[in-house]
């Protein structure tokens, strides 16, 4: 019944339409009039129609229909907006009906001039450009390259899907190829991504897959920073972590002669927050794990390695390790440049089978206290002297005289230049081919001095015996 109805009232209106007077209208740019309206008319309302020739194109896009000089009403599109240029055009009929909403207007409901609605299209473009609207009836050139194959911003010759190599002449503080971001208005987004790559899928077979890749001299990458200083630049407020089944490299190149220093990672921490606190603060951490049921045979959470690959270089300190001093412009309560939990495992140096908690390879060990200490003898007629570079870690000391087997006993006293927190152990023995007829012992160690005697043993006359020693702390 419904559309039956429907059906009806469209006939009806169909009839009054092809039955209505064609009215030619008067005026120019866009002011409409038509003053031979048939009948008393001295009023619009709502619904009232009319149908007129336009004497001319609306040049300026708004466009007024003025009717038996009862006023002038602005006409609009189909979609209630205001006429574009040329939506109304020379000798085209036009049918109107009035709306009595936002103050009165005349509402157009026949063919357009515009395109949206079939009108005629102007303007024109150029050959493999896609077209860009210049207004909604004018077609003109984009910047935008299609081959066919491939897509181009700023070039004519894209070498790949998608090609954005634009020229500028012009001083720019920033230039963007590619800029991406959100404005989100809604109620939650779990996660998004401002560039997501996903996995290639097909049948074929990819060598080598790259998601990201710059060139040698292409620029600084930066996550977030916009001012990278490095090849690598990631800046956080929080945790940044790296996973990856595979190695991650970081080589970098330095070529300027005249650079004092050049790294290929440098890893920043700052805790910035005034007056909070925070237990661990940490340059890198590395944790590898072997998260299944292989076998993995050595496991390094560092591994450093100094390489001199050419021919003729030089290196003059190679370290793999090296700890600077902290910058103290605050408190600093404790300095630990290595040390290791209880139950973290051994040490090795020179070694990387370490049998023992700290196991040094035909090495020694070196004090931080880099002056000699003093010695004085305490009895006995040898003249006792320090060997030169010997330390109050590692001493050699060198007599000159001759000890008779007589039980003869000179006894040394060695005074460290900086006394130990606690009495360290001290370890001696003869040097040289003294070691079967002398007897060393360690009388006292205290935390400024140690006390070693020397006894000749032997049968026979012993020149200018020699004692080594160690201190352990």
């Amino acid at each position: 019944m419904k559309k039956i109805f429907s059906l009806l009232v469209f006939l009806v209106l169909a009839a009054n339409f092809l039955g209505a007077q064609i009215l030619t209208s008067t005026g120019a740019t866009g002011n409409y009039i038509i003053s031979n309206y048939p009948g008393n008319f001295t009023g619009y309302y709502d619904g009232f129609s009319v149908i007129f020739r336009a004497n001319h194109a609306n040049p300026v896009g708004v466009a007024t229909m003025n009717i038996a000089s009862v006023g002038a009403k602005n006409i609009v599109n189909t979609a209630g907006n205001a006429l574009d240029i040329n939506d109304i055009r020379t000798d085209q009929i036009v049918t109107l009906i009035y709306d009595i909403s936002a103050g009165g207007r005349f509402q157009m409901i026949t063919t357009s001039g515009n395109v949206g609605a079939g009108g005629a299209i102007t303007g024109g473009g150029t050959a493999s450009y896609i077209p860009r609207w210049a207004t909604a009836s004018t077609l003109t050139t984009s910047v935008i390259w299609d081959d066919g194959t491939n897509i181009g911003i700023g070039t004519t010759g894209p070498g790949a899907i998608l090609h954005v190599n634009p020229t500028s002449t012009v001083t720019a503080t920033d230039f963007k190829n590619i800029q991406s971001g959100i404005t989100f208005n809604g109620p939650a987004i779990t996660n998004w991504y401002g560039n997501y790559i996903s996995t290639p899928t097909g049948t074929g077979i990819i060598t080598n897959k790259y998601a990201f890749v710059t060139e040698v001299n292409a620029g600084k990458v930066g996550i977030g920073t916009i001012t990278p200083s490095a090849p690598l630049h990631v800046e956080s407020t929080s945790t940044v972590t790296a996973s990856a089944s595979t190695t991650v490299y970081f080589n970098g190149f330095q070529s300027n002669p005249n650079t004092s220093s050049f790294s290929t990672l440098n890893v920043n921490s700052s805790y910035t927050s005034p007056g909070g606190s925070l237990s661990s603060l940490f340059g890198i951490v590395t944790i590898p794990r072997n998260t299944n049921t292989g076998t993995v045979t050595n496991s390094y959470g560092i591994f450093s390695r100094t390489d001199n690959m050419v021919v003729g270089g030089v290196i003059t300190n190679a370290y793999g390790l090296y700890v600077a001093d902290p910058i103290n412009n605050g408190t600093i309560t404790n300095k630990y440049a290595f040390v290791t939990e209880a139950n973290a495992g051994k040490v090795g140096i020179g070694t990387i089978a370490p049998t023992a908690r700290l196991q040094i390879h035909d090495g020694h060990i070196k004090s931080t206290q880099t002056t000699a200490p003093a010695i004085a003898i305490l009895s006995g007629t040898l003249t006792p002297t320090l060997d030169a570079g010997s330390t109050d870690v590692k001493g050699s000391i060198s007599t000159a005289g001759f000890m008779y087997n007589n039980g003869y006993v000179a006894t040394y006293r060695i005074t460290f230049n900086m006394p130990y927190t606690i009495a360290p152990v001290v370890v001696a023995s003869a040097a040289g081919g003294g070691i079967l007829e002398l007897g060393i012992a360690v009388e006292s160690v205290s935390m400024n001095d140690v006390v070693i005697s020397i006894q000749n043993n032997s049968l026979g006359v012993l020149a200018n015996p020699k004692i080594n020693y160690i201190v352990i702390e």
